[in-house]
């Protein structure tokens, strides 16, 4: 008599069953192989987690370059942005004349020069300076007007625009922006100055006594 062959439920998965040259592990051999593939799934993370640790380093220094680089980038753009400006900077320091010996400082004056913001009418705050002939003067002109000024000392030839005239440092002071001369004279007498860009107006004098 045939017997019916059971039906195999959809989606089941048959158990595979020792053949004849492969034999059924014993539990001990079964305990073994769980252990073995536990060794190897507990190796695969630790070569994992030292994989992930090594990269970290490089991610970071890739980080850190692209930083420094964008900070360099931004860096030289605004300083190439400002390198025009014309905003009120610190008062730069008179360069030294020759002339002037290994002296010190016996004076500092402080003079405004201004042209009531609209480029008319310069004039400079005190006219006049009184100092001893043989003394060095520090003269500081602060521009507080809209254009550039500076203040110029003719010489012991009483001309200006010759070689032994002293000259605020810088030549042309900016609008907000201070500059400074040092003047020294051996002779007794009067020493016009003017601003070399408003000559006919702004003008003044140097009495040493």
């Amino acid at each position: 008599m045939l017997v019916p062959k059971k039906k195999r439920r959809s989606g089941a998965t048959p158990r595979r069953q020792p053949s004849a040259d492969q034999p059924a592990l014993s539990s001990a051999e079964q305990a073994a192989r769980r252990e073995q593939q536990r060794a190897e799934w507990a190796a695969q993370k630790r070569a994992q987690e030292r994989a992930r640790r090594s990269s970290a380093p490089i991610v970071w220094s890739v980080v850190v370059i692209g930083s420094l680089l964008v900070v360099a980038v931004l860096g030289g753009i605004f300083l190439v942005g400002s390198g025009g400006s014309d905003e009120a900077s610190p008062t730069p320091a008179a360069t030294r004349d020759a002339r002037l010996g290994a002296g010190d400082i016996a004076k500092t004056v402080s003079i405004d020069a201004n042209d009531q913001g609209q480029n008319v009418n310069p004039t400079f705050s005190m006219p006049t300076i009184a100092g001893r002939v043989g003394e060095i003067i520090e003269i500081k002109v602060n521009n507080i007007g809209s254009v550039a000024h500076n203040l110029n000392f003719a010489g012991l030839d009483g001309e200006f625009g010759t070689r032994d005239d002293w000259t605020t440092t810088p030549q042309s002071i900016p609008a907000g922006v201070s500059g400074t001369v040092l003047v020294k004279f051996d002779k007794p007498g009067t020493y016009p100055f003017q601003c070399d860009f408003h000559p006919t107006a702004q003008q003044g004098n140097l009495i040493l006594s």
